[in-house]
């Protein structure tokens, strides 16, 4: 039985891939099909996080015109660096758009992954492949994944932060849901307010165990950061722009 869950495992990860892939080369196709040969996303939305990413790059932190202050004009500061080391490693104008849609299908490659890990973890390997199924060909799920905004970024991050949630529940190993809810506290602002609650459940589960049970102060610390992390993104909103809001 042991065996067969296994292989349940190593079967399901290439067919995520490979979905993944065969979804983003149809959307491709399509996109050039319709638009005559140019590649293009279904929103202008993303357009405003490539010029403050393009700045970024260029050493201009969180401005839209170089003439101009600093602004809070877009939501989520991990998707804004992510689009930066496009520039970074050569891609500039429209040609943006095929990074911004690769770290797409890293998206939804993890997404599926983190999905099945998490339906194992909890039911079983069949449950898991069941519920990665159901995100990688949802259609809402899809187009927030390859629509250039931030939103696909934001699910990734609260799947790979429940199910560093779960391992630290059980193991007491908190340093992966730090990594992986640092990156949803500044995936987006809702992200933030995730990672909080996220840390405070886990900081409850701890006082409730009993005093054998308990972890050390030092192994604690790491569900800290999450919010940490994300109170410094709103930290430098505050003092780069007057204001905490993003707008």
């Amino acid at each position: 039985m042991a065996k067969k869950k296994k292989d349940l495992g190593l079967l399901i990860f290439p067919f995520i891939i490979l979905i993944s892939i065969l979804y983003i080369g149809f959307y491709v196709w399509m996109g050039k099909y319709y638009c005559e040969g140019n590649i293009s996303l279904p929103l202008d939305d993303p357009f405003i996080f490539f010029q403050y990413a393009q700045n970024m790059a260029d050493g201009h932190f969180l401005k839209y015109n170089l003439e101009d202050q600093a602004t809070t004009g877009v939501t989520s500061l991990l998707w804004q660096i992510l689009l930066a080391f496009g520039f970074v490693l050569g891609f500039s104008g429209m040609n943006i758009i095929y990074w911004s849609l690769f770290l797409s299908l890293i998206i939804l490659i993890l997404s599926g992954i983190f999905t099945y890990l998490i339906g194992k973890r909890l039911v079983s390997p069949v449950v898991g492949v069941i519920a990665s199924l159901m995100v990688i060909l949802n259609g809402p799920f899809l187009w927030a994944c390859f629509s250039g905004m931030d939103t696909g970024l934001l699910g990734m991050t609260i799947l790979s932060s429940l199910f560093g949630f779960l391992k630290a529940c059980e193991k007491k190993n908190f340093l992966l849901f730090s990594i992986f809810a640092s990156c949803m506290s500044i995936a987006r602002p809702e992200g933030f307010i995730f990672s909080c609650l996220a840390s405070f459940l886990i900081l409850l589960n701890q006082i409730i165990l009993p005093k054998n049970e308990k972890p050390s102060i030092a192994q604690i610390f790491p569900v800290f950061l999450p919010v940490i992390v994300g109170s410094f993104w709103l930290f430098l909103n505050l003092v780069l722009t007057g204001s905490i809001n993003f707008n």
